[in-house]
């Protein structure tokens, strides 16, 4: 009862009861998880489940009767980006990374946490990728009083950016250090990658193999 947003059917997708039974009502908190998180992903953060239980007498056998009542809450579709800190970036180049707030052929605008944290991991992935190594990237959620609207404030330490000030080889016989420096990907003046220096070493290795 109280779904609007998905239908009864496709909500009974989300029941374990009948596969796993209900052993300490685990079979109930994992329905009513799987549910929330059904909710969740579509935009809805504040839903609540609760299950009300009747006995009930059917067909000679006593019968308990379940009926999951939802609260779905207001869905959260007005999403607002926010950022402090950056200089290294314009904030088009940091937006360009991130799916939140943005919408496709496929799926509204409504917020939904799993995919603000991996915007966070690319923002982070970003920064690695020029050169700052100790780059500490923070958010805060600010919610409107209806919780229909969202801000993300996403505040960026940058730090020092690192890069590759010189090349030298040591130890090299079979081939020159020019051929060696031309199987790097990390180059004089490049930002320094940790990365790829470790599949700089394997290339090096196969080179010289």
């Amino acid at each position: 009862s109280g779904n609007e947003r998905f239908w009864s059917s496709t909500l009974k997708k989300d029941l374990v009861l009948f596969k796993d039974g209900n052993i300490n009502r685990r079979g109930i908190r994992k329905s009513i998880a799987n549910i929330k998180n059904r909710y969740r992903l579509a935009g809805y953060q504040f839903t609540t489940v609760e299950v009300l239980e009747e006995k009930i007498t059917l067909q000679g056998r006593i019968t308990r009767k379940l009926t999951f009542a939802i609260n779905e809450g207001p869905c959260a579709k007005t999403i607002t980006l926010r950022f402090t800190g950056f200089s290294a970036f314009t904030e088009q180049a940091l937006q360009g990374v991130m799916q939140t707030g943005r919408s496709s052929l496929f799926r509204d605008t409504v917020f939904v946490p799993e995919i603000l944290e991996q915007d966070l991991v690319n923002l982070r992935a970003l920064y690695l990728k020029e050169g700052y190594l100790d780059v500490k990237i923070s958010h805060m959620l600010d919610w409107s009083a209806d919780n229909t609207s969202v801000t993300v404030a996403v505040t960026i330490e940058e730090g020092v950016r690192t890069l590759v000030s010189d090349i030298r080889f040591e130890g090299l016989s079979v081939i020159g250090d020019h051929d060696a420096e031309q199987a790097l990907r990390l180059k004089k003046g490049d930002p320094f990658q940790e990365a790829l220096l470790t599949q700089d070493e394997i290339a090096l290795s196969q080179k010289i193999a």
